[in-house]
């Protein structure tokens, strides 16, 4: 505890003295600069890690449009949803849960557009929805 004294009144502070602190003067700046960064991410590294993931997930489990539904997707209680290609639930998930920040529409638009081309489904196809 220290004792600071103030035309001629003593006061007692504890600990240090409270710190103005500086609002930043360019908080819209710095918003811009994490936009920016979540654009170059999605449209650079982030789009080749799926790309390839995605392509191996098609390569590996494969099925064909219209086939039986496959054991990949186990029929669960109350499942109401048929999936058929484990290569594109997962495109559809993802890009769904990229596409939540609207900051970073129009790259998870083009994203989701190639991967789908990727395994072979054209973007305004019925099977491409998030059902």
């Amino acid at each position: 505890m220290s004792v600071v004294e103030w035309d001629g009144i003593r006061i007692r502070a504890r600990g240090r003295t409270p710190v103005r602190r500086r609002v930043s003067s360019q908080p819209q700046a710095k918003f811009q600069d994490a936009v920016d960064f979540a654009k170059n991410l999605i449209t650079g590294e982030m789009a080749q890690k799926l790309f390839m993931i995605t392509q191996k997930m098609q390569k590996k489990l494969h099925t064909t449009r219209g086939s039986e539904p496959n054991a990949l997707f186990p029929q669960l209680t109350g499942s109401h949803l048929l999936m058929q290609n484990p290569a594109l639930e997962f495109v559809k998930a993802i890009c769904k849960v990229l596409s939540l920040d609207q900051h970073v529409e129009a790259e998870v638009s083009k994203l989701r557009r190639d991967l789908l081309k990727l395994i072979g489904v054209g973007e305004f196809a019925a099977e491409a929805e998030l059902g």
